[in-house]
Order: C-alpha cells, then sequence, then structure tokens
C-alpha cells in the first residue's frame, strides 16, 4: 500500500475530528479553523486545498517545499482523482504555510506521468514548466518563479498537465569498431531497442554492412534506445559495448526533433548533448570471436530441420521452430484436451495455468473449444502448473491424468516457438531429457475425491498491532465467508488477541467494524490448507503453499493504521515483558540441531546435462540447522567423495566457481544417512550434481552465494517518513560485516544466503530495535527470494529506526523452557524463539586442567525452522541458576581455538549473570574456586 494513499485516507477523517475546512484555491483570504463556533486566526493555513488538474486523469502530483528547517519542511504526494487534487497535511503533519514558497510537479513514483515526459502550466498559459511554483497567499495559490525568486502575482486556479508528443525520426547510421580501431566484419547482427513511448516502434537486428550500420529505423525523437547485445545473446558472452554499464551490453542513445543523435548521460536526460553518437566499440571478453549468424535471419522464428537440434528424440508431433531465449515470450501450439477414452473434453471447461515463480499472479484461464485450448503464451524454459486452480468451478469435477501429488496440475514448460509444451522435471528441471506433451488427458471424479474435508475445529489466534504497539480498547471484527457472503462478529480480546474458527476449503475475509480510531492496513483474504505435517494453516490470498510461511496469516501482525495519522507513543509495546513461549519447549523439541552423528562417506556425481563434468570445483557445505560453514570440499575427477554430513541437520550445497553454476541443493540428512532434496514436490534423494555453464564469468567465485535486495527505511519518530540521506546501517554476521549507506529512502544490500544479520545504526541520529535479519532464496519451493526476521520468520518488508534516547526501550526477556536461564538486551519479540541452556559434560578445556569448571551451551533457536539462530554483536546479560551453594572465581567464552576470555559477571544467591557480545557462537565456561 502506497504512504501516500495511506495518507490521504486519514487526511479526511482528521478534517472531521478536528472540524479543518476543505476549500478551493480560490475561496479567497483563508479563514483560519472553527474552534466551539469562535474564529481562531492562524500564521499557517491548517486546511486543505482542492486545486483542479487537467490533462491528468490519475496517478500522483508532488507538492513539496525547499527548506533548510525541519518544521517547515513540507512534502506530500497527491493523487489525481475526479480532475482534482486535495493538498492537506504531508506525512509528517505539517500544513501549507501562508506566505510560504512551494512546488508542484509529477511524482518519483508515476509510471505514465513522469517527469521526463511530462510538462506543466498554469491555468490556460502556453509556457509549459517541469514544474509549477506558489506562494500561499491569504488562502490563494499566487504563481512564483523559482529562478527570480519573487511572485508573477497571478492566481493559479488550475493546472495544466501536458505529455510530450513523440515526433518520428530517422536512427542515423553509425559505426561498429572493434576497441583497435578496426571494422567488425560483416554479418554480424547488433540489437537494437528503442523506448515504445506512445507509439509501437519494434526492435531490430541489423546486419554489419563494411563496418557499418544502416538501421532504416524510424523511432521516437527524445526517448532512449538501447544498442549493443541482448542480454544472453551468444555475442553478449564474448564481447562487451565500451561504455555499457556491468550489468548491460547496450548504450543507452537518444535522437533529438533534428535528427541528430546523442549517447544518454543519465535516464531520462534528453538535455545533454554533449557526447555525439556515431559509433559503438566492441572489447573482447573471451577468447572467441563474434558470431555471424549463417543464413537468412528471422527475428521471430526460423525452421530447424533437424529433429535432434530441435527437441532431443523427438516424437515428430512437436512444430519445428527456433529455441527461444529464457525468459522471453514463447507461443504453443493448440493443446488437445480429452478424456481418458479419447473422446473430447466439451466446450467450456477452463483450464488454469500459472507461473510457479510468481506465487502472487493470478491463474491465466484457458477456455476448452472443439476440444482445444488455444492462444497459450509461457515464458521460456520457466515451471508452469496446468490443471485446475481451487478456485475453478470444476476443481472438484476433474483430475489431470498424471499430475503432481495435488492430482489436479501438470508440471510444464516451453522453449520453442509454435511447439508443443514439454514436461518440467522438478529434481533436474529444464536440464532434465526433453518429454513432449501433445494433449491434456483428464478424468471425471466421481466421488469429489480431491474435495477437502471441512471443520469447526481449524482455529486461529492473531496478533493486533498498532505500530509496534498494543491497540486500544476491545475490537469489533466480522469473519466473512466470501463463498455465502455470510458473516460472524468477531472481538479482539483486551491484551490485542484475535482469535476465530473456520473450515478448511473456503475463502474469508477478516474485516474490521467502523471505527473512530483505526482502520485495516491490509485487505486481508485466507483460506485453511493442509500442510506437509497434515496440519490446516491459514494461509493468505495469492499463496499456495500453505508451508511456506511468508504466506501464513500467523506470521505476520494485523496491522492497524489510525485514522489520525498520528503514531502511538508511551503505550504498552507489543513486544514488552517476559516472553515465555520457550517454557513450550524442551529438549527433545529441537534435539536435532545438537547432533553430531554423522553419516558414511556420501559421493555425488558432476554433470552438465547428461555428461560427467571433469574439472576440479569447490562446494560450500552449509549447516543450516547449525546456521554456519561446515567445510570446503573439492570435486575431482567428476565426483563429489568423502562427503559427511550430520544425521538430522538441514544443509545447503552450493558451487564456488567462476566458470560453472548450480541450482543449491537443499536437503535433510535422514537417519539412515540418505540426503533428501526439500521441496515442494514428493521428496527424492541426491544422487547428482547437475552444473551449467555460466553465461557470464564470476569476478568472484564468492559471489555466487550472495542475494541482491532493497528495502525501504522508515523513521518512527517523524511519522514514518522516510530516511533520505545521512544514515549508515550496519549489518553484522559471524561470517562479515556490511554498512550500507541510506539512499532516497532505501539501503541496497548484498548479503549471504541464510546467514544470521543483526541491523545497528553505524552513522546518524537514530538507533534501531534490532533483529536477526536472513535472506532466504527459497527455490526449493519455487518461491522468490525472501527478506526474513529469523526470530519468528516473518517477512521484513521495511527497516524502522527510533530514536537514541529509546535505545533497548522494547527490549524483552527471553527465558528457556526449564526456566534456568534468561537472557536480557534484546528485543526478542513473542515469535517462535526459544533459549536452551545446556551442560556440556565433554567439553575440555586444556588452560584449566586440573581444575574445577563447567562448561555450558546457551543457545538461542528459531522454532519455525528448528534452527540455531546465532546474534553476532548486542550486549546480553545471561542469568542462569547454579545447583548448589558454589563460588564462582571467574566466567569466560571458548573461542573455536580452545581458547579462553574473560566476561564480566555477578552472582547473588545461586543466581549467577554474565554479559556476552554476542550470542550461540560460543560455550561459556564457569571456574569455580
Amino acid at each position: 500500500m502506497r504512504r501516500s494513499k495511506v495518507l490521504v485516507a486519514g487526511v479526511v477523517a482528521f478534517a472531521v475530528v478536528i472540524s479543518t475546512a476543505t476549500v478551493p484555491v480560490s475561496a479567497g483570504a483563508f479563514s483560519g479553523k472553527m474552534i466551539e463556533n469562535r474564529r481562531v486566526l492562524a500564521d499557517k493555513a491548517d486546511m486543505e486545498f482542492v486545486l483542479p488538474v487537467e490533462g491528468m486523469s490519475s496517478e500522483w502530483l508532488e507538492v513539496f517545499n525547499q527548506t533548510t528547517v525541519p518544521e517547515d519542511t513540507y512534502d506530500q504526494d497527491v493523487p489525481v482523482e475526479n480532475g482534482q487534487i486535495v493538498i492537506g497535511p504531508d506525512e509528517n503533519g505539517h500544513f501549507l504555510k501562508n506566505g510560504g514558497v512551494y512546488y508542484i510537479w509529477p511524482s518519483w513514483d508515476n509510471n505514465k506521468y513522469i517527469g521526463a515526459k511530462t510538462t506543466l502550466s498554469v491555468n490556460d498559459k502556453n509556457e509549459r514548466k517541469d514544474a509549477i511554483g506558489f506562494q500561499l497567499i491569504d488562502g490563494k495559490f499566487i504563481e512564483y518563479d523559482k529562478e527570480k525568486k519573487m511572485s508573477l502575482g497571478n492566481e493559479i486556479k488550475k493546472i495544466v498537465v501536458h505529455l510530450k508528443s513523440y515526433e518520428s525520426v530517422e536512427l542515423p547510421e553509425f559505426d561498429v569498431v572493434y576497441s583497435d580501431g578496426s571494422k567488425v566484419e560483416d554479418g554480424v547482427t547488433i540489437d537494437i531497442m528503442p523506448d515504445k513511448g506512445e507509439n509501437d516502434v519494434r526492435s531490430g537486428t541489423p546486419k554489419v554492412k563494411d563496418g557499418k550500420i544502416t538501421p532504416n529505423m524510424t523511432i521516437n525523437a527524445n526517448t532512449m534506445c538501447s544498442i549493443g547485445f541482448a542480454k544472453d545473446s551468444s555475442n553478449s558472452k564474448l564481447f562487451k559495448v565500451v561504455g555499457a554499464d556491468e550489468s548491460n551490453d547496450f548504450i543507452n542513445v537518444f535522437v533529438d526533433e533534428g535528427g541528430n543523435a546523442y549517447v544518454m548521460k543519465g535516464v531520462y536526460n534528453y538535455e545533454d548533448k554533449s557526447i555525439p553518437f556515431s559509433k559503438i566499440t566492441l572489447e573482447k571478453k573471451a577468447g572467441d570471436p563474434l558470431v555471424v549468424p549463417a543464413g537468412p535471419q528471422d527475428s521471430t522464428t526460423e525452421n530447424i530441420t533437424d529433429d535432434e537440434t530441435a527437441l532431443g528424440a523427438a516424437s515428430g508431433v512437436a512444430i519445428k521452430r527456433k529455441r527461444i531465449a529464457p525468459g522471453k515470450d514463447v507461443k504453443i501450439s493448440d493443446i488437445e484436451v480429452m478424456f481418458e477414452d479419447g473422446t473430447k473434453v466439451p466446450d467450456g471447461v477452463t483450464i488454469d495455468n500459472f507461473l510457479v515463480s510468481d506465487i502472487n499472479a493470478k491463474p491465466v484461464h484457458y477456455m476448452v473449444n472443439n476440444g482445444k485450448i488455444s492462444g497459450i503464451v509461457l515464458k521460456a524454459d520457466k515451471q508452469y502448473k496446468l490443471g485446475f486452480d481451487a478456485t475453478n468451478a470444476d476443481y472438484n469435477n476433474y483430475e489431470i491424468v498424471g499430475a503432481d501429488n495435488s492430482k489436479k496440475f501438470l508440471d510444464v514448460y516451453a522453449r520453442y516457438e509454435g511447439g508443443v509444451l514439454l514436461k518440467f522435471d522438478n529434481v533436474k528441471g529444464v536440464e532434465a531429457p526433453e518429454n513432449e506433451i501433445s494433449r491434456l488427458v483428464i478424468k471425471k471424479t466421481d466421488v469429489k475425491p480431491s474435495e477437502q474435508k471441512k471443520s469447526k475445529s481449524y482455529s486461529v489466534k492473531l496478533t493486533l498491532s498498532d505500530h509496534g504497539y498494543q491497540p486500544q480498547n476491545v475490537l469489533s471484527f466480522r469473519l466473512v465467508n466470501k463463498d455465502n457472503g455470510k458473516s460472524t462478529p468477531v472481538f479482539s480480546s483486551k491484551n490485542g488477541l484475535l482469535s476465530f474458527e473456520g473450515d478448511a476449503g473456503v475463502d474469508y475475509e477478516i474485516k474490521l467494524d467502523n471505527n473512530p480510531v483505526y482502520k485495516l492496513k491490509d485487505k486481508l483474504i485466507f483460506r485453511f490448507m493442509k500442510d506437509s505435517k497434515g496440519d490446516y494453516q491459514p494461509v493468505l490470498n495469492g499463496y499456495t503453499n500453505p508451508d511456506d510461511l511468508e504466506g501464513r496469516l500467523t506470521c505476520h501482525y494485523i496491522e492497524l493504521e489510525r485514522l489520525d495519522g498520528k503514531i502511538p507513543v508511551s503505550q504498552k509495546s507489543l513486544d514488552r515483558g517476559v516472553n515465555t513461549n520457550g517454557q513450550k519447549y524442551s529438549l527433545k523439541d529441537f534435539k536435532s540441531v545438537f547432533n553430531t552423528k554423522t553419516t558414511t562417506d556420501k559421493t555425488l556425481t558432476l554433470k552438465v546435462k547428461s555428461k560427467v563434468l571433469m574439472k576440479d570445483i569447490k562446494f560450500e557445505i552449509y549447516n543450516t540447522s547449525k546456521q554456519r560453514v561446515e567445510k570446503i570440499v573439492r570435486a575431482e575427477d567428476g565426483k563429489l567423495t568423502g562427503l559427511k554430513l550430520i544425521k538430522g541437520n538441514d544443509y545447503i550445497i552450493s558451487v564456488l566457481d567462476k566458470e560453472y553454476g548450480m541450482k543449491k541443493a537443499y536437503v535433510t540428512v535422514s537417519n539412515e544417512g540418505k540426503l533428501i532434496i526439500k521441496g515442494r514436490t514428493a521428496d527424492g534423494e541426491l544422487n547428482d550434481l547437475i552444473l551449467t555453464k555460466r553465461k557470464n564469468m564470476l569476478k568472484d567465485e564468492n559471489l555466487a552465494n550472495r542475494v541482491d535486495c532493497k528495502l525501504p527505511v522508515y523513521s518512527i519518530e517523524n511519522a514514518k517518513s522516510k530516511i533520505k540521506e545521512g544514515v549508515v546501517l550496519k549489518f553484522v554476521s559471524p561470517r562479515e560485516t556490511v554498512t550500507a549507506k541510506v539512499k532516497n529512502g532505501l539501503v541496497s544490500l548484498n548479503l549471504l544466503e541464510d546467514t544470521n544479520y543483526v541491523v545497528g545504526v553505524e552513522k546518524g541520529n537514530y538507533t534501531i530495535d534490532s533483529i536477526p535479519l536472513t535472506i532466504k532464496s527459497k527455490p526449493e519451493y519455487g518461491t522468490k527470494k525472501l527478506v526474513l526476521n529469523h526470530l519468528n520468520s516473518g517477512r521484513v518488508q521495511a527497516l524502522y529506526l527510533i530514536n537514541k534516547k529509546d535505545a533497548h526501550k522494547n527490549d524483552t526477556v527471553l527465558v528457556s523452557g526449564d526456566e534456568s536461564t534468561s537472557v536480557r538486551g534484546f528485543r526478542f519479540g513473542k515469535g517462535e524463539y526459544v533459549l536452551s541452556a545446556r551442560v556440556l559434560k565433554n567439553v575440555k578445556v586444556p588452560e584449566l586442567k586440573g581444575k574445577k569448571y563447567e562448561v555450558i551451551d546457551v543457545d538461542t533457536i528459531n522454532m519455525y525452522r528448528v534452527e540455531l539462530s546465532p546474534l553476532a554483536v548486542g550486549n546480553f546479560k545471561i542469568t542462569t541458576t547454579l545447583a548448589g551453594d558454589k563460588v564462582v572465581k571467574n566466567v569466560y567464552y571458548l573461542d573455536a581455538k580452545k581458547k579462553l576470555h574473560k566476561v564480566k559477571f555477578t552472582k547473588k544467591g545461586d543466581k549467577l549473570t554474565f554479559n556476552m557480545k554476542s550470542m550461540t557462537m560460543y560455550d561459556n565456561v564457569i571456574e569455580y574456586k
């Protein structure tokens, strides 16, 4: 949900509560605000203004000023609706001030009305500007000239928005040379990819002739045109275009109205004409020469006569076409849909199709007509599910022959233009031998076997959140059955919990009854679905896998927003007090994380497609149960041998190689020593490691295990406004420390997968209620990469900074299941996070030989995934109960080299308290006198 939309809704309610006026800009002198029928004069306009807008039917205009005084700063995105904008308080609660100077321009968040393609004018004047300045004088908007720094005197009664018209121009001829100045040989194709703008401008791939490209192409003036090699094309692997950035193999140019071409300097910058465009220069990446296509080229399809080239051991059913690059659109030939006896499925039956990697996407529907479904378009080499979605009217009437365990879907993919579907192999993926699907066979279900049994026993308990605080009073909700429209009233408890029951297989929506204080932040639709353990979980709309924690309703707070836009202070935080969740668990519940028994030697074969790869390659063996790199091993002669893994633990096996990549293997080690593949489908045993040659060589092999992400950063103290600049965040893990600047409200990260990073503030007048942040790409479940809070495996969608004076204000106390040990100094939350405390009888300390001592292991554990959860930095106070009346001489932590390091401690009665700068990383040693 956009912050601006939230603010606008809050503004309307705010106006009602405090009786401010909403006035048109031309209403004359502003009148202040009414309080108990008394008029109070003000030095600022505590009111909303309506400004008509022409030429813009949707999206946003930004209203802002430029000031160094924080309390005078105003910045608000306002939506264009019904031909006008309503300008009220901004996200910080600031109003327009009488006498203040402000500006209006298109919002950075727009898609159509963007600054580079939009100009503005005042009233019906012809002069067009990128931004309109105005001064608020006695309730009127008076036009202001930024350059002259003076009022222009005329009242702004409306803003007129103009989309720049696109004039067609010819893309000029240009040279194509190597870095030594020599001409590129004839026949090499260069990709030209113009921005379509308002007109349908198509891409082209003209050939080099006599060292030149003659495009013969008309494009739109003053729009971006990319020239070079399309991503993943053959030549993009061999050569790069000089001047292109590292992520692309092309440069961006534009042509002005006069037909002159220039290299672009920055996105949407059509003013800088300092670099004329007349050539592109190619520089070698690898030793091979450029690929010169043989014979005539077709930009869409090309018949292939060699069956082996087209589809391997093909049956001849497919129409042989050109193989399409991964990720590009592929049009599939019509698919027959029939029953097992060969009769056609009746017209009107609908087949659903969705992309597995996009769990939020709604299915595409294909209706059977004359025994076929037509018009299927898929992304090349992407996994899809074709069949009957749970929302399909025929879900309970039909099953797919040869389907997955659900009996409702067939896993498919495509790669040949005009060809048939191919069956997707859930173990080997698109590298598996091709298996054609020329028809879809379905069967009727006589007794609706796939229908889930309904029961009133599926209950759920949810936590309500008012910006991290417990909401005020008891709130009235309604649980709406989306199948029949009936609703059931439910009420929150005094401690901010919402409990109710529902049936499986039914869509429900949680609605908040009309409330003078709150509204729901997000629309909440869910259904109960059975997970892999046989338990029914409430799964949010758009998610299909109940084992995916991101999609579980219970893994999120139910967020409320205040209608007045304020942030609560000095109330009881959700995370205050003692977290007693650990008392539900004992050692038997998480004993597997402490397992030490290993398997016998395992051998895995390295393969590229079906051939053994003989190159020596390194692999990282990461134990996710213990959250540590267990070993780096090298495969030789096509085999990874001597692999011993800990039984009952989960692992990620990944390749560390510049030239070859691999889908990471997510496995669980069974008690029998088998490596069982984790994933969405039926478990299988890992025997081979399937590698592929990288399209681009890595500069550093260790980059293979890193994940990119961006997170918005907000200030809680400043009404949840985005942090713009000047703040540096620190992310500390047992493996590394990463610092990152906040830019334009975002922090960009490149972190190791499945590694806990404790978040802190390195620079800036803020602190943070830190969390153990971890990134999981989760390809074993076919989902996108997720940023999670390892306290509860809930999704992290933003980071919220607080005032330094409030540091550790929201800390909680975590207590072990046997209540012998506790730890404080962190915001442990109320997730499935537990504290384990054990005495290690078999650990010897060489430095204390002959002395009395005890080794204890105190760990934080994530019980959603049953994994250790190391916290690499902090100020933790651990209190444990000692057996008997013992006198403590020293307390230490024991590092990886068995070396002792003293820590501060106090003892009161049988309670020993000592300080640690981390959790779960080191054992502690208590030396007795």
